[in-house]
């Protein structure tokens, strides 16, 4: 083999040889890390955007798309307040058959001295998702949300009926001050309305333009507050600026203008 002759006797040629074979080795790993990395990274990359259209996929067609998801009861506990998930506090009766004979009038009074009768069943309907209030009401309701919201208000309806059996839950639970048929709540036409992402309670929404405007507004809506500051020697219950309770039009202009309580208009 005919082999050159200056090669042939170069003693460097074959370490030459051996690290170009190297330095080829080494480039050509480079290379193979470099693309197995950039295919591993587009490989991830897919995989997060399934990830996301199967999530915006789920949140828009399998779960309930609505502002009103952010429903949530909202409970009293040694002068504390606290968020507790939809599905547990808001409830649809179990038949149509429980539905009370008698339906209580709107102005009646439900406390201690006055409780439901045994078993009484409102006759509702539902008016958000998962909220459920006395049909007489539901209308108004809706009326009384949208103006809110036209006014730039974020209004929402934190809580609304609730069973005996859930509020026998929240009582013994000492989340709620009133026992199983003293509560507005179980009548159906009684609800609790805040607003904003942090949905405030108590002394927090009393200081809010919401409240602000339900104030003044409520009534021509049929709605009144129902436990207002200093009248607590005649209602028997602390200022609680988020509790609204349905009395009818008519009889809510008589009592939010005159600066009443709805046990002093029934006297």
């Amino acid at each position: 083999m005919y082999m050159d002759s200056g090669t042939q006797h170069d003693p460097g040629y074959e370490r030459r040889k051996a690290e170009f074979k190297r330095q080829y080795i080494k480039k050509r790993r480079r290379q193979r890390l470099i693309h197995n990395s950039i295919v591993i990274a587009i490989r991830l990359m897919i995989v997060v955007i399934v990830l996301l259209i199967g999530f915006k996929l789920i949140d828009r067609f399998l779960l309930p798309f609505t502002e009103t998801t952010k429903s949530q009861e909202v409970n009293k506990s040694e002068a504390k307040w606290k968020m507790e998930p939809v599905e547990q506090t808001t409830e649809k009766p179990k038949s149509v058959p429980m539905i009370s004979e008698k339906q209580m009038e709107l102005t009646d009074i439900v406390n201690s001295d006055n409780p439901l009768e045994n078993g009484y069943q409102p006759n509702v309907e539902e008016c958000y998702h998962g909220i459920f209030v006395d049909q007489r009401m539901a209308a108004d309701l809706k009326s009384l949300v949208e103006a809110g919201t036209a006014e730039g208000l974020e209004l929402y309806v934190v809580s609304a009926y609730r069973t005996e059996e859930r509020q026998t839950q929240l009582y013994e639970a000492k989340a709620d001050e009133e026992a199983a048929g003293t509560s507005e709540h179980q009548s159906g036409l009684a609800v609790d309305l805040s607003s904003g992402k942090n949905m405030e309670v108590g002394e927090a929404f009393a200081e809010t333009a919401t409240y602000a405007w339900l104030k003044e507004h409520c009534a021509e809506f049929g709605f009144i507050l129902r436990y207002p500051s200093n009248k607590e020697e005649v209602t028997k219950h602390t200022f609680e600026p988020n509790h609204f309770r349905y009395v009818g039009k008519e009889a809510a202009q008589s009592i939010m203008e005159e600066k009443k309580t709805l046990e002093e208009y029934n006297q």
